[in-house]
């Protein structure tokens, strides 16, 4: 009976330290002083707040860095998607040139352009001025430059030429090459009385005819030289009134032949030695 009831007992006093702690650990809680409860309460509510600032910073910072990323992406589409000074070949384009596109100080792809041309397209065909007056056919060939054929259909002269040569008696004339390429002749100046080996009669006569036994011979400077007696001619007739003396007291006539007479007249009383 005794034993029994140690036993209840000692189960029994243990347990009362324990309610006793429960109510210690609660008087102490709640015999918390004002001021020492409201620090505390104020820490726990500066805790909440720093912990709410911490997830609304750490939230912003997340915005804040997914904002920065979506302007990141938000300028590279703006931009065209190139870097400043970029310079992109596109296509092939006419006269065998390239068609370029470049990227401005904005990063914006400017309107194509069409660089390093040649001077035709293949398979053009034109033409060019040539020579004298003269024309020559053009072809495009494959790479985009002019090809030339031959020169044809030209003048005799380029235009503003100028020539001088000999004209008349001993003359001069200067010519000047027209638009057309042809020469168009200027006057003959500075001519000569005659042309070099023409001949005029002299030494002329008249009796019952006109009888010239002498000539005149242009020389090569264009001008008459003396009057001579014509070849094969030995006197001049005068329309027959020359004659000299062939011996003493004798004489002979000039014929109108302009040669001598073949007699040589005796006692002619002219006085010949």
């Amino acid at each position: 009976m005794r034993s029994a009831l140690v036993d209840v007992v000692l189960i029994s006093l243990p347990l009362l330290p324990v309610s006793c702690a429960f109510g210690v650990e609660q008087s102490e809680a709640t015999n918390v002083s004002p001021s020492t409860g409201g620090a505390s309460g104020a820490d726990a509510s500066a805790d909440s707040s720093e912990a709410g600032s911490a997830g609304e910073a750490g939230a912003a910072g997340q915005g804040g860095g997914s904002g920065q990323a979506g302007a990141s992406s938000g300028g590279a589409a703006g931009t065209g998607g190139c870097t400043p000074g970029d310079d992109e070949i596109i296509d092939q384009c006419d006269k065998c040139g390239t068609l370029h596109r470049t990227c401005d100080a904005n990063g914006t792809w400017q309107a194509p352009v069409c660089m390093d041309q040649g001077a035709c397209s293949p398979g053009d065909t034109s033409s060019q001025a040539c020579g004298n007056c003269a024309s020559q056919a053009l072809t495009c060939n494959s790479s985009c430059q002019w090809e030339t054929g031959p020169c044809t259909g030209g003048g005799i002269c380029a235009p503003g030429d100028t020539k001088t040569e000999s004209c008349g008696n001993c003359g001069s004339r200067t010519s000047t090459c027209t638009g057309a390429c042809t020469w168009q002749d200027g006057g003959c100046t500075g001519e000569g009385a005659c042309a070099p080996g023409d001949t005029k009669d002299c030494m002329c006569s008249t009796g019952s005819t006109t009888v010239c036994c002498g000539q005149q011979v242009c020389g090569n400077d264009c001008q008459w030289g003396a009057c001579g007696l014509k070849p094969g001619n030995t006197c001049n007739w005068n329309a027959g009134n020359t004659w000299h003396c062939c011996g003493p007291d004798s004489w002979q006539w000039c014929l109108s032949s302009c040669k001598w007479s073949t007699a040589c007249a005796s006692g002619c009383g002219c006085g010949c030695p």
